[in-house]
């Protein structure tokens, strides 16, 4: 439990530190064909990259969603990244106490 909420704070402060967090509304607004490098000014660095097999990246972003006081939806943006721009974005979400992710 511990070891969530230090998680937790480390993602707020970094989503503080670049002054936006990724939120629904944001990631609605990134359009396909955008540099990643505008995606990184205004959000930050994103909270994984993953190198994928067939050279793209995925840029994620996680947003956390109070739910009631012990539990929370925890929604996570990927961007994939190709020579610089964004050619595909989709959005997972989960409920902290399931850990399930399911696919917009």
């Amino acid at each position: 439990m511990n070891k969530m909420i230090c998680l937790l704070l480390g993602v707020l402060c970094t989503g503080c530190a670049s002054g936006a967090m990724m939120t629904s509304q944001n990631y609605q607004e990134m359009c396909i064909g955008q540099k990643a490098g505008d995606l990184e000014a205004k959000y930050g660095e994103p909270y994984e990259v993953r190198k994928l097999s067939d050279g793209h990246e995925e840029y994620i972003y996680l947003e956390h969603v109070p739910v009631t006081r012990t539990s929370e939806v925890v929604k996570e943006y990927i961007f994939v990244i190709s020579n610089g721009q964004i050619v595909n974005k989709k959005m997972n979400e989960a409920r902290s106490s399931s850990h399930q992710f399911t696919t917009h």
